[in-house]
């Protein structure tokens, strides 16, 4: 249940039950976890690129130190990941779902999200080229974030959520209540 500096390159985890697995100090580059379980799982100081996680679970997962580039989640379930001290860059995230996630020290580069957020929470994240489109957020926290140059295109916000986006400086053009 522990993989410590391994590198992973091409790999096929098509369907794989990897719930309860801490990769830990991992290169993990164009694989494939399509379908996969990775509930519970925890990543630390790990690089994966280039992978793809379409329709996988990460329901609790958590992911820190670690650096996730170029990787596909669409339709991936990502209900209570645990995100901190990381970066997203250039991920697609098409209709998945972000259901009691948290962000942490995050910084978040060229992501396109879309979907449903709901109870998320965003601390002391960095933003750069982030784009929310047709997203609907509700009761989403967002602290000491600068939303300046987030883009929302066809957003839907409740009121809690509207007041933090708000309070974050985020352009408001695109958003409805």
């Amino acid at each position: 249940d522990k993989l410590s500096g391994s590198s992973f390159k091409k790999c096929k985890l098509t369907e794989a039950d990897l719930s309860d697995v801490t990769f830990k100090g991992n290169s993990i580059i164009e694989c494939d976890f399509e379908h996969a379980n990775l509930r519970n799982s925890k990543f630390y100081g790990s690089e994966i690129r280039t992978s793809s996680f379409i329709n996988a679970s990460l329901i609790d997962a958590a992911i820190e130190a670690s650096e996730i580039r170029n990787c596909d989640l669409s339709n991936a379930d990502l209900s209570g990941i645990d995100v901190s001290n990381s970066e997203l860059r250039n991920n697609t995230t098409e209709n998945s779902i972000w259901h009691h996630a948290s962000f942490k020290d995050t910084q978040l580069t060229e992501m396109v999200f879309s979907g449903s957020l709901e109870a998320c929470s965003f601390t002391s994240c960095a933003f750069s080229k982030v784009t929310f489109k047709q997203a609907s957020f509700k009761d989403c926290f967002f602290k000491y974030c600068d939303l300046k140059r987030v883009v929302f295109i066809d957003c839907k916000a409740d009121k809690l959520s509207y007041a933090f986006l708000k309070n974050c400086k985020a352009s408001m053009e695109g958003m409805v209540q």
